[in-house]
């Protein structure tokens, strides 16, 4: 399993062909999830002074409030999460603030 959304377009590309390369060559299923599943859906640091928000399923980019509590990445005890089938990276462009 692999976070594909948000992040680094360039990390998520190379994550994904190195991932991918290890699935076919070692006949292992590869899955996909979002970032937000690791941090209990707190905004996620992009670029500057601007963080990847998501709400309804939609991610953005927008400027981070006061009193918006950011969580810290974390890994579950048990992995019982639901990944998604569709493993291509999702580079939500062109960017938008909501």
């Amino acid at each position: 399993i692999y976070v594909n959304e948000p992040g680094s377009f360039m990390a998520i590309k190379i994550t994904y062909i190195f991932l991918k390369t290890l699935a076919i060559v070692n006949n292992i299923t590869l899955k996909a999830i979002d970032g937000f599943v690791f941090n209990n859906n707190s905004p996620i640091k992009a670029l500057a002074k601007k963080y990847f928000f998501k709400k309804n399923g939609i991610i953005y980019l927008d400027k981070l409030n006061n009193g918006i509590k950011i969580e810290k990445f974390k890994l579950p005890k048990i992995l019982n999460i639901n990944t998604n089938d569709n493993i291509l990276p999702e580079y939500h462009l062109p960017i938008t603030s909501e």
